[in-house]
């Protein structure tokens, strides 16, 4: 596991610009909002 990216799990596919796409069933649903929850709540920590 990256050390950078503690959130990463591994249904969580990071593309070769490093942003995370789930590869679960909710495609285009709400994929940004999720992207930014995930960002937002690995910088609470």
């Amino acid at each position: 596991m990256d050390s950078k990216r503690p959130d990463v799990r591994l249904d969580d596919n990071p593309d070769e610009a490093g942003r995370v796409t789930n590869s679960g069933g909710e495609a285009n649903e709400g994929t940004s909002q999720s992207l930014l929850w995930r960002i937002r709540s690995s910088l609470r920590r």
